[in-house]
């Protein structure tokens, strides 16, 4: 019985293993910005653009009646439907290995039948290959690379004897050429346009984290000091006077305190939101620091910016916010300063920041705008 137990165990251990060999990782998913995924993306396009090709293939060596050469094609192309497959479900460098291993055996293939008919040029792009496909043995990339080199010079050397031997009509080895050397340049200027889109999203992606503030979205501190910048040259073209709204959230340090931190990014995420809905599409807002919010009106009065910040004051005091099935009251404070050319950044600012505090001190939930 003990024997029948663990031969159990063992089948059953067994069956678990070949029922996950296809199961696809997470770090697959679109959502998330990895390498894994941008791997995966790049090499399911050279996958399937090496299986397109390799069909086109069988359909050319049909035509001109190379039988063998074209049933190898018919394989070649379903181990690329199997790299895909491999690829789909996280055998990553199980693909990369099936891909090498084909490649070169059909380069080997097509130069020993056809002679200089330029498939030795597909040495070109598996070489950049090796610089853009993340590999995460060193020694696989090393190896490849030798190989690749090794290969490519021992062809070149032999390939005037091997073209002596070819049956094929000279028409034909010359139609050849020219496809693979436009097949050629075809992966590489695909490979240099798929990692240009890269770098460029991936500096998108940079300017992004470097401007914005994490919890709320908005723009942080040092993105909103290039917004003031801006109104302020705009200021010296047009002499359009611009508001500048410091709001800051009423007892936050107790929300903090009492209902924890996890409350306290809720309430800054909701009033992050309540801003921006109460705002003109022209306006931004952006997060100071901790509670504090920072608001630019351009080409704003005083009065007109005054009144902005009570209906943002209004809006976020009459919002029930919901967290974890209760509702809490939130309420905010507000200084207004307007820019004029006798003001600097650092003064438009403070002097909201002033008003800001008269504000606190006058009991909190209002607005002062106060002119010099």
């Amino acid at each position: 019985m003990v024997k029948n137990h663990h031969k159990d165990d063992y089948l059953s251990g067994l069956i678990d293993r070949l029922t996950s060999v296809f199961h696809r990782p997470l770090t697959l998913h679109p959502d998330l910005p990895s390498e894994y995924y941008r791997r995966f993306v790049f090499v399911n396009y050279i996958y399937f653009s090496s299986f397109v090709a390799h069909v086109l293939f069988w359909f050319i060596f049909e035509v001109i009646h190379a039988e063998d050469m074209a049933l190898f094609s018919l394989v070649t192309a379903a181990v690329y439907l199997f790299c895909i497959l491999l690829n789909f479900k996280g055998f990553y460098t199980t693909g990369i290995v099936f891909f090498a291993i084909e490649i070169n055996l059909f380069i080997l293939m097509c130069v020993f039948t056809f002679g200089d008919a330029g498939f030795h040029y597909f040495f070109f792009p598996i070489f950049s290959l090796l610089f853009l496909i993340s590999i995460d043995q060193p020694i696989f990339r090393i190896v490849w690379a030798i190989v690749e080199c090794v290969l490519f010079g021992v062809l070149s050397y032999y390939l005037p004897e091997i073209s002596k031997k070819n049956e094929f009509d000279p028409y034909i080895i010359d139609f050849l050429r020219v496809l693979n050397t436009y097949l050629s340049f075809f992966f590489l200027g695909f490979a240099g346009y798929y990692y240009s889109q890269y770098a460029l999203k991936a500096e998108n992606l940079l300017r992004k984290i470097a401007t914005t503030d994490s919890l709320t979205g908005l723009s942080n501190r040092r993105d909103f000091i290039n917004k003031i910048k801006n109104e302020m040259a705009r200021f010296d073209r047009n002499n359009k006077p611009f508001t500048v709204v410091m709001g800051d959230i009423d007892h936050f340090k107790k929300c903090n305190d009492t209902f924890g931190h996890d409350f306290g990014d809720f309430v800054i995420q909701r009033t992050a939101q309540l801003m921006v809905s109460s705002l003109r599409q022209q306006d931004f807002v952006g997060r100071w620091g901790g509670e504090e919010f920072l608001v630019v009106l351009p080409e704003t009065t005083l009065e007109k910016g005054d009144k902005v910040a009570e209906k943002i004051r209004t809006v976020i005091a009459s919002s029930p916010f919901s967290f974890r099935g209760k509702k809490y009251s939130v309420t905010m404070s507000f200084g207004v300063s307007v820019y004029d050319h006798a003001m600097t950044m650092d003064d438009v600012i403070n002097k909201a920041d002033e008003c800001l505090y008269i504000a606190k001190g006058a009991g909190r939930n209002r607005v002062v705008a106060l002119k010099e």
